[in-house]
């Protein structure tokens, strides 16, 4: 391969990998935005699953998708090296 094939080779990898980082960090960024958000919902809801049998299927549906969540962060980071 000639020296100016491999050059834009590189240029065209190196931004590949520049649009991939940046896309797994909006990908984390929503990741932990949502983490915040079912946090604060399962604290909310975290009384009434005593109680109320509607209540504790959604406080249990929010723990199974923290725990996704949770997943996706560790993924995300683990890519962005951070």
């Amino acid at each position: 391969m000639k020296p100016d094939g491999v050059r834009s080779q590189l240029a065209d990898l190196s931004a590949l990998q520049a649009r991939t980082d940046a896309d797994e960090r909006k990908i984390l960024a929503a990741a932990e935005k949502r983490h915040d958000d079912l946090q604060a919902q399962m604290h909310a809801t975290k009384k009434d699953a005593v109680l109320d049998e509607g209540a504790a299927s959604r406080y249990l549906a929010m723990t199974e998708e923290l725990g996704q969540v949770s997943i996706v962060i560790a993924k995300a980071r683990e890519a962005l090296g951070v």
